[in-house]
């Protein structure tokens, strides 16, 4: 009966024969024929079975064999943002002549999100890679190094910041890369990268090492690769930095200069879009200070279910006094901290507690329940009822006033 390794072994093999047909490395070949990849996808939801490693190697089977290009049709840079808040401040810098688009879309939580097949070749297609760091991406973020074309740069929107501590996912409960599924996958990107060259030096070798360090061993290595600046897509602190609006101009100042120094042709556009949106993005600092005067200094108090708004809380004055989840939205809350915060509701009379918009918590409700507080939703990125930085911001604004200023 064949085992696990004899199932690598012949997926290294079809991959070799694969990249001999078609030319060897990445980009430079022709398309491979969907029946051939679509039988590698029937072997590896036989044999295997986890979604995010079909999309793995989807992608990876696609990028081998395709035909790739320096810009888009005019010339103009291909723009890869992380996440869709990052991409809409690139489009309002670059304007409608260059392409931008965003691997996670608006309303999916970054740290539980699975690419598909199509973003591998997004990002090798790119020209500036554009990402927040301190974490925020890791679920995409081996994907992101490893399918980049050498020379590409990648901005960390964040850098030149001062981080808070807190605000990211920590190790000690089973989320996506814990997961059996996880595992697998990183296994598969390991192989699957060594053989087509995107990730030097891990192979099929490696493949029966100890699961439980996998990501461990992996999250150190890619550290290593990672030079001067880019090592803040790493960097420990929290990442939400941009709910602070004088951050947000910080990361469009940062995005402008990036394109300016990839794209010099166009560096009048985009200084002049910049300026124009920094300047509506001061205008909005203002109207939300202006908004949150309704709210007295002695009610200024946030229970959060994620711990996502010490930024907007340090900007706007406002204190987060207890976080349902600190350290992961993906983990079950004690039985003593839900406790805990009931009790800090009730004697420091908070009217209102704060869910976040893309995470569901039954907990917080129940939260809410015992203690008489109000549930009131808080955006931390782009989606329903948020479907711009502006109005994530003016809607967050109203949650606040809404909530504690009566």
């Amino acid at each position: 009966m064949p085992g696990p390794q004899d199932f690598v072994n012949a997926i290294v093999g079809w991959y070799k024969s694969q990249l001999e047909r078609c030319g060897g490395m990445p980009g430079r070949a022709r398309a491979l024929p969907l029946a051939t990849a679509g039988r590698l996808l029937v072997a590896v939801a036989r044999r295997r079975r986890p979604g995010a490693a079909v999309a793995l190697v989807a992608s990876v089977a696609f990028l081998a064999c395709s035909g790739s290009s320096d810009g888009a049709a005019d010339g103009a840079p291909r723009v890869v943002a992380s996440t869709a808040l990052l991409a809409e401040f690139a489009r309002q810098v670059a304007g409608e002549d260059v392409s931008v688009t965003s691997i996670i879309p608006p309303g999916v939580d970054a740290h539980s999100f699975e690419p598909n097949p199509d973003i591998a070749k997004r990002i090798a297609r790119a020209q500036l890679l554009v990402v927040n760091g301190y974490g925020l991406e890791e679920s995409i973020l081996k994907l992101v190094v490893a399918n980049r074309r050498s020379g590409v740069p990648i901005v960390v929107a964040a850098a030149g910041l001062e981080p808070l501590a807190g605000g990211r996912h920590e190790d000690g409960t089973e989320t996506r890369h814990d997961s059996r599924e996880g595992r697998e996958q990183s296994t598969l990107s390991r192989i699957v990268g060594a053989v087509l060259g995107l990730v030097p030096g891990r192979g099929q070798d490696e493949a029966h090492e100890d699961e439980e360090h996998e990501d461990e061993e992996h999250g150190k290595e890619l550290a290593e690769r990672l030079a001067g600046e880019e090592r803040l897509m790493v960097a420990e602190g929290d990442p939400h930095f941009w709910l602070d609006v004088a951050h947000a101009v910080s990361y469009v100042e940062r995005i402008r200069d990036a394109l300016v120094a990839v794209d010099a042709s166009r560096a009048d556009g985009y200084r002049e879009r910049a300026a124009a949106f920094i300047a509506e993005l001061r205008a909005l600092d203002g109207e939300i200070r202006a908004q949150i005067e309704a709210v007295p200094a002695a009610r200024r108090k946030i229970v959060v279910f994620h711990d996502a708004f010490a930024y907007l809380g340090k900007a706007y004055g406002f204190t987060v006094v207890a976080s349902v989840l600190p350290a992961n939205p993906n983990k079950q809350a004690s039985t003593r901290q839900v406790a805990e915060i009931v009790e800090l509701i009730r004697r420091e009379r908070i009217p209102a507690v704060y869910a976040v918009a893309t995470l569901s918590s039954q907990v917080l409700e129940a939260i809410a329940a015992d203690s008489g507080a109000r549930v009131l939703p808080l955006h931390e990125s782009l989606g329903p009822g948020a479907e711009s930085y502006e109005a994530m911001m003016r809607a967050n604004a109203r949650a606040l006033v809404d909530g504690l200023g009566r």
